[in-house]
C-alpha cells in the first residue's frame, strides 16, 4: 500500500478535461480559479495550473475575463500541449482529471514515460477508473495539499501496471538481411543464428537462439540454392539459410490492452504466440487480446477473460472468438515477454497492417500509472465492480422454509374503508402517486439534458480532442528542434 507524499515545493498542477462537453469547461475554470486563489507553495506564491491549449480562446472558459478580474491569473494559468507533456512530463506534480475512463486512457497515452499522480473525478458515463465525486473536489484536493503536515490526510495510490509494446517489421529486399549463418542442435532441434556479412564487411557476432523445435517442423530451413558440399564446412551443423531480419519500429506504453485482430478481412487471423521464446500455440481466431489487470474489465472481459485485481502483477491473454475448443484465457507472470507473430503463410494480414514475418513483443512497462484512490485499492475496485458492472447481482433465491411472524395484521374495520374512500388516499395510492411523480421528474430531467445537448451541438464545443495531425505536428517540431 502506497501513500501520496505531497511536499511543500510542489506547486504545478495539470487539469485534464474530457472533450465535447462545455459543462466540464466551466468546471475546469472553477477548479483552476479555486486552486490559484486558495493554495500557495512554500515561497508564498500561488500554484500554477495548466489547462488544455484549446481553452485559451474558448468562450465558456473565459481566460481573458479571468485576467481582467485579477492579474494573478495571467501568470498562473498556463496552457499545455502534447509536445510539452512529451518533452517535460516531470514538471507536473499532480494531474486533476475531469472525465471518465476514456480520459484516463488518453492521459496514459499522452504520458509515454513518467506519469504524475492522477486524481480522477467521476464526470464520465461508466467511470470505472474514476471514483472521486466532483462535488467533493475542494475537500479531496485540500486533503492532498494539507497532507504535508498531517500524513493521515494523505490518500492511497494504486500503481496501475502498463504494457510496453514494441512493433518489429521484417526487413526485405537486402542481401545483408537474408544471408545468415545458422546451426541446429541435434538433441533439442533449436536453431541458432548469426549474421554472416553486411555491406562486404564481416559482421559476425554472438550466436543467438531464434526459434525452437516447432519452427523446425513448420518453416523453411535450408536454402535450396546451396549445394550440400558447400554446407559441409568446419562446423558440420552450420549452413546458410534463407531467413528474414526484423527491426524495431515503434514502442508504446498501454494501460488497458493490446489487440491484434483480423481487421476488415473476412479470413481468420493466423498468429503464433510465444512466451519467453517458447511457443505456446497457434491462434486461429478473430484476434487476440493481451491486457493488463486494469484492462481485465474492458475488452478482455467482453471476450470471456477473467477479472483480475489491479494489484496482481500479471499479463492476461484472451482469444477473440477462437475457432477451437482448447484455447482458453490465461494469466501469465508479468515477467514474461510475449511475442505475437503473423505467420508468413497466413491468408490475410492482421490489424495494424502487419505483413507476414512481422511481429510484436509485449512486456512489463517500468512506467506505471499512479492513480489516487478514494479509500483503499480493494474497496475502490470492488465498489466499481458492483456499481458499474453490476457484479454478482441477481434476484435473491427464496429459502425452503418460510417463517411467519407472530404479529398478525389486524383487519381494517368497515368504517376505515368508508373513511378512506371519503377523501383520504390509501398507502398504496400514495405509493403510486410517488412513483408517478418520480417518473415525471426523470422524464423532465431527460428532456432537459437532451435540450442542453442539442443547444451545445448548435453552439459548438469549446474543447475538442487533439487531432492526429496536431499530434504529429507537435512531435515533428520537437524532433526538428532536437
Amino acid at each position: 500500500k502506497h501513500k501520496l507524499k505531497w511536499e511543500r515545493h510542489m506547486d504545478t498542477i495539470l487539469i485534464m478535461t474530457k472533450a465535447y462537453d462545455n459543462k466540464l469547461v466551466y468546471y475546469t475554470r472553477q477548479v483552476a480559479e479555486w486552486i490559484i486563489t486558495t493554495q500557495s507553495s512554500e515561497n508564498g506564491k500561488p500554484f500554477t495550473v495548466y489547462v488544455d491549449g484549446h481553452l485559451e480562446k474558448a468562450k465558456h472558459f473565459g481566460y481573458q475575463e479571468l485576467v481582467n478580474q485579477n492579474e494573478v491569473f495571467k501568470n498562473h494559468i498556463k496552457f499545455w500541449t502534447p509536445r510539452l507533456l512529451y518533452k517535460q512530463p516531470e514538471m507536473f506534480h499532480l494531474i486533476i482529471l475531469l472525465g471518465g475512463d476514456g480520459t484516463v486512457l488518453f492521459t496514459s497515452w499522452l504520458f509515454q514515460t513518467y506519469v504524475p499522480p492522477i486524481i480522477p473525478f467521476h464526470l464520465g458515463s461508466l467511470s470505472f477508473l474514476t471514483p472521486y465525486p466532483f462535488e467533493e473536489y475542494q475537500k479531496s484536493l485540500s486533503n492532498i495539499f494539507n497532507s504535508t503536515d498531517n500524513q493521515q490526510l494523505a490518500p492511497f495510490i494504486s500503481l496501475r501496471m502498463r504494457l510496453s509494446c514494441t512493433i518489429y517489421r521484417a526487413v526485405r529486399g537486402s542481401d545483408s538481411a537474408t544471408t545468415r549463418q545458422a546451426k541446429q542442435c541435434a538433441i533439442t532441434g533449436a536453431i541458432w543464428t548469426r549474421r554472416a556479412k553486411c555491406d562486404g564487411k564481416d559482421m559476425r557476432g554472438k550466436w543467438q537462439l531464434i526459434e525452437t523445435e516447432w519452427m523446425k517442423d513448420h518453416g523453411r530451413q535450408v536454402d535450396p540454392r546451396i549445394k550440400e558440399e558447400e554446407s559441409n564446412n568446419d562446423d558440420d551443423d552450420t549452413h546458410l539459410i534463407d531467413c528474414s531480419t526484423t527491426t524495431p519500429c515503434e514502442t508504446f506504453q498501454v494501460l488497458n490492452e493490446l489487440v491484434v485482430d483480423r481487421g476488415p478481412s473476412s479470413y481468420m487471423a493466423t498468429l503464433e504466440l510465444f512466451a519467453d521464446e517458447q511457443h505456446l500455440c497457434t491462434v486461429e481466431a478473430d484476434g487476440l487480446v493481451v491486457s493488463t489487470p486494469t484492462g481485465s474489465t474492458a475488452y478482455s472481459l467482453s471476450a470471456g477473460g477473467s477479472l483480475c485485481h489491479p494489484c496482481v502483477p500479471a499479463i492476461l491473454i484472451t482469444p477473440i472468438c477462437a475457432h477451437t475448443l482448447n484455447f482458453r484465457p490465461m494469466l501469465l507472470p508479468h515477467t514474461c515477454i510475449i511475442r505475437v507473430v503473423v505467420r508468413a503463410t497466413a491468408r490475410s494480414t492482421a490489424y495494424c497492417s502487419f505483413d507476414g514475418g512481422d511481429h510484436m513483443t509485449v512486456e512489463f512497462s517500468r512506467f506505471a500509472v499512479p492513480t489516487i484512490t478514494r479509500k483503499e485499492t480493494n474497496f475502490d475496485w470492488f465498489e466499481s465492480l458492483q456499481k458499474c458492472l453490476m457484479w454478482s447481482q441477481r434476484a435473491e433465491q427464496k429459502p425452503f422454509v418460510v417463517v411467519e411472524s407472530n404479529n398478525k395484521k389486524k383487519r381494517s374495520k368497515p368504517e376505515d374503508d368508508t373513511s378512506s374512500t371519503s377523501g383520504q388516499s390509501t398507502p398504496s395510492e400514495k405509493v403510486l402517486v410517488c412513483m408517478d411523480e418520480g417518473e415525471n421528474s426523470k422524464k423532465q430531467k431527460l428532456n432537459r439534458t437532451q435540450e442542453e445537448k442539442e443547444r451545445e451541438e448548435q453552439e459548438g464545443f469549446d474543447l475538442v480532442p487533439w487531432t492526429k495531425e496536431e499530434m504529429e505536428s507537435e512531435i515533428l517540431s520537437l524532433n526538428e528542434q532536437q
